[in-house]
């Protein structure tokens, strides 16, 4: 009888924390994303070394003779999709699943969103190339009623362009 009080219990807790992940529906730019330049490797490369300082963008691995540049885990804008797909903010960086409580319906908020930004940068005849991909995105999130601690997971996120613009627009 006690095995079945403690299985039953088992039961009703997993049930009580589950939860359910809303896919992504919504249509997002292909990774990588690239864009050419007119001007010479050396002055995008430059132009992209500033951007990076200037947003406060901590680079992890920079080998200018492959033309890459690899971030740190960086803290990413991040937003939702409404039921059809479209972002709730078109200003963000990456659109995340939205994870909802099982029995109350309600969206888990992550209380950070990460990844890397790969950029490689190299010549492609009388144009630059720049190449941006976004990596190992990480949402973390807390459950406070079931484990204070934060619990890190890779979602299966998407970029929405607007970080890549950005580059493109400094590298111009």
């Amino acid at each position: 009888m006690n095995k079945f009080i403690t299985l039953s219990c088992f039961c009703f807790l997993l049930s009580s924390c589950s939860s359910k992940v809303i896919p992504l529906k919504g249509t997002y730019p292909e990774t990588p994303i690239i864009q050419y330049s007119d001007n010479s490797v050396d002055k995008v490369w430059d132009h992209t070394i500033d951007f990076f300082a200037q947003k406060g963008l901590a680079i992890k691995i920079i080998d200018r003779s492959s033309g890459l540049i690899i971030s740190d885990q960086t803290s990413l804008s991040w937003t939702f999709e409404d039921r059809n797909g479209k972002d709730y903010s078109s200003s963000k960086w990456v659109a995340i699943p939205m994870i909802l409580y099982s029995g109350t319906n309600k969206a888990v908020q992550p209380s950070s969103v990460t990844g890397e930004w790969n950029v490689r940068i190299k010549a492609d005849g009388s144009r630059t190339s720049i190449n941006v991909n976004l990596v190992n995105i990480k949402a973390r999130f807390t459950i406070e009623s079931y484990n204070s601690s934060p619990t890190y997971t890779h979602v299966q996120g998407r970029s929405t362009g607007v970080f890549e613009k950005m580059i493109f627009d400094a590298v111009k």
